[in-house]
């Protein structure tokens, strides 16, 4: 795909059909979910930003494969005292060339006429190759913002309890929303007619990923309902899954709760709904009536 900005300030897509061929195609039917960008229209590539670092996870992957196919054994160079002929090389070559060539020869070598092997690559420990390999899976996942415990890798990273609720829920909010914003948003405005922007609408459904234990997700819903923010059918739907039940649907609160102002004070319905529920036994002076009014 290519992109051109015009001098309109529109983007031009043009892309290859059948034949190879580039056609251009209509701003409207390209949907274009831009990734990170420093000039507004073409998104960054997060494998090409990182290519070095790919690079050498590569070649560590290509060394620590080739040194264990050969046996463990670094390559280096036969030294000899004394200048050898041609017949001698060739001999010596014959003989010796798996230690250099990296072959899997398992024979026991007798070095004889003075000859010398000496390695000159540096062994695994030396390169620290564990530790290499180990730091790769970091610095690949820290390209993309993904926690080490997703790709098995918990040696610096909690895997119990809350732990994991809490990196879930910062994968969420620090690597995932951005993505996922921005796919809201080039939906809402390339996939759904103006003229119907305002009663539709696209987004993404999190509840999976807010998802906590048992008892943290019932003081929560408990929260929600009790302070009014969601109904009793919508805490069933969103997050236990359940089937509607009637009379659910409304909206309620707690109404322990008043004003200091207010206290020692009620109104004539409160008076009344406490003087129902047995106003004998209720002290005249806390349901605030008068003489006349508890006489009536």
């Amino acid at each position: 795909m290519e992109v051109d900005r015009l001098e309109n300030r529109t983007l031009r897509y043009k892309y290859p059909n059948a034949l190879g061929v580039p056609q251009e195609l209509q701003a409207t039917r390209v949907l274009h979910l831009r990734g990170f960008s420093t000039d507004g229209y073409m998104g960054l590539s997060p494998l090409a930003l990182a290519r070095e670092a790919l690079g050498v996870t590569i070649g560590a992957e290509n060394y620590a494969a080739s040194f264990y196919a050969t046996g463990g054994r670094p390559s280096g160079v036969m030294t000899a005292e004394k200048p050898l002929n041609d017949k001698q090389r060739e001999q010596i070559r014959k003989e010796y060339g798996g230690m250099a060539d990296g072959g899997t020869d398992k024979r026991f070598w007798l070095l004889e006429g003075d000859l010398k092997y000496q390695a000159i690559t540096v062994n695994p420990q030396d390169m620290q190759m564990l530790q290499t390999r180990a730091f790769q899976i970091a610095e690949i996942a820290r390209m993309f913002g993904v926690p080490l415990f997703l790709l098995m890798e918990t040696e610096k990273s909690t895997t119990w309890g809350t732990g994991v609720e809490q990196l879930n829920l910062g994968f969420l909010i620090y690597t995932l929303w951005p993505y996922l914003n921005r796919m809201r948003c080039t939906f809402n405005r390339k996939v759904i007619p103006e003229q119907f922007r305002a009663t539709l609408s696209i987004d993404h459904d999190l509840a999976a990923f807010l998802r906590m234990d048992s008892k943290a997700l019932a003081e929560y819903l408990s929260s929600l309902v009790q302070n009014g923010l969601m109904t009793r059918n919508e805490a069933r739907a969103t997050y236990l899954k359940l089937a509607p039940v009637i009379g659910a649907d409304e909206l309620t609160a707690q109404v322990n709760m008043a004003p200091l102002g207010r206290l020692g004070q009620m109104t004539a319905t409160e008076r009344a709904v406490l003087s129902a529920a047995g106003r004998d036994s209720i002290p005249q002076a806390l349901l605030g009536l008068t003489e006349g009014e508890a006489a009536a």
